[in-house]
């Protein structure tokens, strides 16, 4: 039998196959091997984050809940003594916690945790593996920072002065850190019980223009005011049996500004909401009082005609007719034992008081509050818009917290709908948002009834958008607060346009309209003249939110 053995040129061919071969081979099996030890690093990470969770979860006093702020910290080894994380046990690999703890923090509910792990296969052609990433900021628990009462919050102000009157003792100075959150809205507290551990508030802002009186009465408790509080403010105030308590509000009027009314038992309100007292505006005029607005206080005035004002020149005997027009400004009695959740009380930290948290990702705006910030992109600007009413069927009227300037209305026949004014803001506004924000815009329905002494003196007075007589509707894309609506207010020092013509009857036209001048006063002027405008529009029922806390520092943005 004939055997013929390899040839050295044949024996050094193969040794280049297989060389070959294994250069193609290896690299594709450490690929596939390091791949798979990939998986087992992802496999541990996810096991020490659900691990985390579930450590956190038993840690509430530190975490705290989905209405809270809070942050929590540990090691490896509590994971692993607590039996939320079995030892990493692999021979062909390693893996270590290279941050210097686990980290969880909640944010309303929002729970993330930050951890980094490095993993390594032992073997020099391939890296280490880094997974996850360490939170460097400070971690405040909550038991720390947060668990107190709104009540001590107010009375242990930093650089806070008080002067105490009987149990209510009064802020006496400017302080900037006594502001809190409340249903969309920031308030000033200005007063504390120390019998009943409640807290006196007054809104920061004015949230409208009205006569205090249309029959020309000083009397609160049948008045315009008293009944625009009751039922278009009330209505908007978010569970205010829970965050509001009765409490007494004393209309009589003080023989001097510096000591309390001998009270008469017949000028008392009994009441949730109401307006701030002559003695409240007097004892703490730093929290209530804004130099460019007149606004009414609920104590009546030397006559049975006029009503007390607070005005520019910071008197407390300034009177006003009771069927001229001021600002409102309305007083609350905030409940004991609410617990302050975050926030340093200024305003653009107030204090936040439980479960009244703001908005998360994808909530629909309409489930919020009236008063909370948006952002409309304007030119490729953000500008701020308030929420000014939420419709019956899930649209979201809002108003621009920044006026526009320089407007005429100018049209003889005093109508909105044909006037330089509306295309004013169609072309400046309307037709400059965003095409994101402009799609989210609906029609929104606009009353140009006419104001009258008749109309204000009905008992279902209409001070929010509609009119009473249907007829005098408009829908439009853009158009102005009428007289009476949340945020009307002109408290600032100029003149803005109104969607109200003036008028003493209905065949009683004259060559002017209705305007909010400084104050907060309402007076007639020419349509040939430029004054301000604050734009209000409609969104769509489908309005979500994507980001902020609807804050006047943190917006909504919207989609």
């Amino acid at each position: 039998m004939n055997k013929k053995a390899f040839t050295l040129v044949e024996l050094i061919g193969v040794i280049i196959i297989v060389s070959l071969v294994l250069m193609i081979v290896f690299p594709a099996l450490n690929k596939l091997i390091h791949g798979n030890n990939v998986k087992k690093y992802e496999n541990y990470y996810s096991m020490i984050e659900s691990g985390a969770k579930l450590y956190a979860a038993s840690k509430k006093d530190e975490l705290g809940n989905s209405t809270q702020n809070g942050c929590t910290e540990f090691t490896l080894e509590d994971l692993i003594n607590n039996d939320h994380l079995k030892e990493y046990n692999d021979k062909s690999t390693t893996c270590s916690l290279s941050s210097n703890k686990i980290r969880v923090k909640n944010t309303r509910g929002k729970i993330n945790v930050y951890f980094k792990i490095t993993c390594d296969d032992k073997t020099p052609s391939t890296p280490a593996v880094i997974l996850g990433e360490e939170d460097v900021t400070n971690c405040i628990a909550y038991t720390k920072s947060e668990t107190t009462t709104l009540y001590d919050s107010f009375r242990n102000l930093s650089g806070a002065t008080f002067d105490n009157v009987g149990s209510t003792s009064y802020l006496t100075n400017n302080a900037s850190n006594n502001h809190v959150y409340y249903s969309g809205q920031v308030w000033k507290m200005y007063a504390y019980n120390s019998m009943e551990e409640t807290i006196k508030a007054a809104s920061r802002d004015p949230l409208t223009t009205i006569p205090f009186s249309t029959v020309n009465s000083n009397n609160y408790g049948t008045s315009t005011v008293q009944r625009w509080l009751s039922t278009e403010v009330m209505a908007n105030l978010k569970d205010h049996d829970k965050y509001l308590v009765m409490t007494e509000y004393d209309a009589t009027r003080p023989a001097n500004a510096t000591s309390p009314p001998v009270s008469d038992p017949t000028k008392i309100t009994r009441t949730k909401i109401a307006l701030p007292t002559y003695f409240d505006v007097y004892k703490s005029r730093y929290a209530i009082y804004d130099a460019n607005q007149r606004m009414w206080l609920q104590t009546e005035g030397p006559t049975a005609t006029t009503v007390q004002i607070y005005s520019t020149s910071a008197s407390l005997d300034t009177t006003l007719e009771a069927n001229t027009f001021a600002t409102v400004k309305a007083s609350v009695t905030f409940a004991p034992e609410l617990k302050v959740i975050r926030g340093d009380g200024s305003f653009n930290n107030p204090f936040i008081i439980q479960e009244d948290f703001m908005g998360k990702a994808d909530d629909s705006l309409n489930t919020r509050s009236v008063g909370e910030y948006i952002y409309l992109v304007i030119g490729g600007n953000n500008q701020r818009y308030r929420i000014n009413k939420i419709n019956d069927e899930g649209s979201v009227r809002i108003v621009s917290h920044d006026s526009y300037d320089n407007l005429k209305f100018d049209d003889s026949f005093y109508d909105y709908s044909y006037s330089a004014l509306k295309n004013s803001l169609e072309n400046n506004i309307y037709n400059n948002l965003s095409s994101l924000n402009k799609n989210l815009v609906i029609e929104g329905t606009f009353c140009s009834e006419i104001i009258n002494q008749a109309v204000l003196a009905s008992d279902s007075a209409p001070f929010n958008s509609t009119c009473m007589d249907k007829t005098k509707e408009r829908s439009h894309k853009i158009g102005l607060l009428k007289l009476g609506e949340l945020f009307a207010t002109g408290s600032a020092n100029y003149r803005m346009w109104t969607m109200n013509p003036n008028a003493i009857s209905d065949s009683d036209y004259s060559s002017t309209i209705n305007i909010f001048a400084n104050l907060g006063q309402v007076e007639a002027a020419s349509i040939s003249e430029s004054n301000r405008a604050h734009a209000v529009m409609t969104l769509s029922p489908q309005t979500k939110i994507v980001s902020g806390e609807g804050t006047f520092a943190s917006p909504y943005r919207i989609r």
